[in-house]
């Protein structure tokens, strides 16, 4: 008996494939590239130049932070781990030291001026 399912009559046994954090981490690599080679396709008139840098910056963290985690997911049994784990924490602490100056930002905004509305809207 390796589970408590086990001892249930009839249980199944545990599913194999990717699980879904795993499908996550990939589906964001992938994201991530189609959105940088779209980026670099499409009409320059369209693109705004001041904050073009920090969006494919942003994105390319992105991307490479779900590529290291993969990277550690597949390699974490080796003597790599951890290279690997410090370069995968080095690109997340860059990630999220860079989120200030991008777009990315707004979202952190409108939950602050949603929380104070509520509080206001509460007081009065």
């Amino acid at each position: 008996m390796n589970t408590a399912t086990d001892t249930v009559k009839g249980a199944r046994p545990a599913r194999r494939g990717i699980s879904l954090p795993v499908q996550m981490l990939i589906g964001l690599a992938i994201g991530c590239a189609g959105l940088l080679r779209a980026k670099a396709r499409r009409d320059p008139a369209m693109a705004d130049a001041a904050s073009h840098g920090m969006d494919t910056a942003f994105t390319a963290m992105l991307g490479l932070s779900g590529l290291s985690g993969l990277a550690l997911l597949a390699l974490r049994a080796t003597p790599a781990m951890g290279v690997l784990l410090a370069i995968h924490l080095g690109i997340v602490l860059a990630l999220f030291l860079t989120l200030p100056y991008g777009k990315f930002v707004h979202g952190l905004y409108r939950f602050a001026a949603l929380l104070r509305y509520a509080q206001e809207r509460s007081e009065a």
